[in-house]
């Protein structure tokens, strides 16, 4: 059986997801409501060693769930990989302070039927800022330097996420 890492808690106080403080950085996506339901959490400690967990509903070629376990459970571990690490400083050379807790459509209402990508930041005093977004929201959005920093590192993880799950399905 593929534990799910245990990285967060949430403050009722400040009404907000705390990141543990044994990580650096956390992000998780959600498909939202779909015939897959992928669900993934990617995970950075202070010595850039990662942690990623990967769930779907969907059942891969030769994988072989747990008794009562459906779909697809991976949990990879190690050092992060130097093109995520490179992209990663990128990033982090941005000021994400200055981001908002939350990016959707004005008009929008959040569901469970829309996905959304989590992401959570441990400053060095382990204050988390903590900002969702909502899946497919477009460049417009967001304006400033940190901002769009933040929308390629979404973009990159997505699609790094999406090869991993990808791979493992046709596996």
């Amino acid at each position: 059986m593929v534990d799910k890492p245990k990285f967060k808690q949430f403050d009722y106080k400040q009404y907000k997801d705390l990141l543990d403080k044994a990580y650096e950085y956390g992000f998780v996506q959600y498909d939202g409501f779909s015939y897959r339901m992928l669900q993934a959490i990617f995970l950075v400690d202070q010595y850039y060693n990662f942690t990623l967990y990967i769930r779907s509903s969907e059942n891969a070629k030769n994988y072989e769930p747990a008794q009562g376990e459906r779909g697809i459970r991976v949990r990879l571990e190690g050092r992060l990989p130097n093109e995520i690490y490179q992209q990663y400083l990128k990033w982090q050379a941005t000021s994400v302070t200055q981001l908002q807790d939350d990016y959707g459509y004005p008009s929008a209402k959040r569901s469970k039927a829309v996905g959304t990508q989590l992401h959570l930041i441990n400053s060095t005093d382990f204050s988390t800022k903590s900002v969702l977004i909502t899946d497919d929201l477009e460049q417009i959005y967001f304006a400033t330097e940190a901002e769009r920093g933040l929308y390629d590192w979404n973009q990159y993880l997505k699609s790094w996420i999406e090869n991993i799950y990808l791979y493992w399905k046709i596996q």
